[in-house]
Formats: C-alpha cells, structure tokens, sequence
C-alpha cells in the first residue's frame, strides 16, 4: 500500500485529492469486506493536464463467501496485518505511517466512513435491496455492521474506551 501512495504522491497531478480518495478506498474495503482489494484494482488515467486515480471498480464484499472457499485474508496489509478480524487501531496507526499519512487523519476518516457506510447499508437494505433479500444479503448487512462497530470502538480516544 505503501508504494501505491507514494506513487500518487510523486506523480499524480491532483496529489492530495488522489490520497484522500484512495485512503477512502482501503477503508471502505475493509467495511464491506472486500478481501479481493489488490494493487491491480488501483489504475491512473494518463490525461491531458496529468496522471491522476481512475474510478475505483471491483468493490464487492468477498468475506461473506468465505464459507464457499474464498478467502478472508485481505489482499494487501493494513498495518502489517492481513486477518481483518484482528486489525486494531494501532494496525490502522501504522497504516498511517507507511502510507505517509497522519495517523489522526486515518482514523478520523475511519469513524467517518464507518458511519456513513452503516447508515447507507440500511438505507439499501430498506429500499434497491428489498426485493432480493436472502440469506448471503442479511449476511452481508451483519458484516457491514460489525466493522463498523468494531472501527466506532478501536477508533475511540482511550479514556472512552475504558467506561
């Protein structure tokens, strides 16, 4: 991951935009449970005024196949880390670090995103998807929502997380 930002970092035309957008990236994998984020999903477009980050594609949750063999493991390390059941804060802090970013920007994108992903699940789950409930769709929907709960409570200050 480290060498994806430094890479819009030293040839990106719109850098600090590019970053951000990509650092979204890594989260929101990680919520939906997107085990299959891999360098080869992450592309520049070669335009006129510069390079710059492509549209992302391939965002779909694979953990939730896992009981069909795919596997869980994500693609790319967050922090050193490849489980994303026990990815912690401090993974998340040293994320931060080798991708050149400061940690207090990460995790508060972290809590930001948690939340707007859980409050759009349930927003689809109630509305495009409710045709097609099934059991792989409530499996994703609990998915969602426990990393989002899991990153609301790692991302906590540590006095809080001690009530």
């Amino acid at each position: 991951m480290a060498a994806c930002f430094n890479l819009l970092r030293n040839q990106s035309s719109r850098a600090g935009k590019d970053i951000l957008s990509l650092l979204d990236w890594v989260i929101f994998c990680y919520l939906i449970g997107n085990s299959d984020a891999h360098a080869k999903n992450i592309s520049l477009l070669l335009l006129d005024d510069g390079p710059r980050l492509a549209p992302f594609y391939d965002l779909l949750s694979t953990r939730v196949y896992a009981p069909y063999g795919l596997t869980e493991g994500c693609a790319m390390r967050i922090g050193g880390e490849t489980d994303p059941r026990a990815v912690q804060k401090r993974h998340w802090e040293r994320f931060a670090e080798e991708a050149g970013i400061k940690p207090r920007l990460v995790l508060s994108r972290l809590v930001e995103l948690s939340h707007k992903v859980g409050h759009r699940r349930l927003d689809l789950f109630r509305g495009a998807f409710e045709p097609y409930r099934c059991d792989i769709l409530y499996q994703l929907m609990e998915l969602i929502a426990g990393q989002c709960e899991k990153v609301q409570k790692m991302a906590r200050p540590e006095t809080t997380q001690k009530r």
